[in-house]
């Protein structure tokens, strides 16, 4: 779990894949702003895009 402003980078993953999950983790990120202490619920959608990946 990054806590703070520290990057992770991931290689060789398909452009269309890396923007999904660049929108994702920036939802999360202003959910988490927005309503500090209310546990986000986005994490299960998002394991649908990584588990379908061929």
């Amino acid at each position: 779990t990054l806590k703070d402003t520290s990057f992770l980078t991931i290689d060789k993953v398909p452009f269309k894949d890396a923007n999904e999950m660049r929108m994702y983790l920036d939802a999360v990120h202003q959910d988490r702003v927005h309503t500090a202490g209310k546990p986000s619920q986005g994490s299960g959608s998002f394991g649908g895009v990584l588990g379908s990946r061929t």
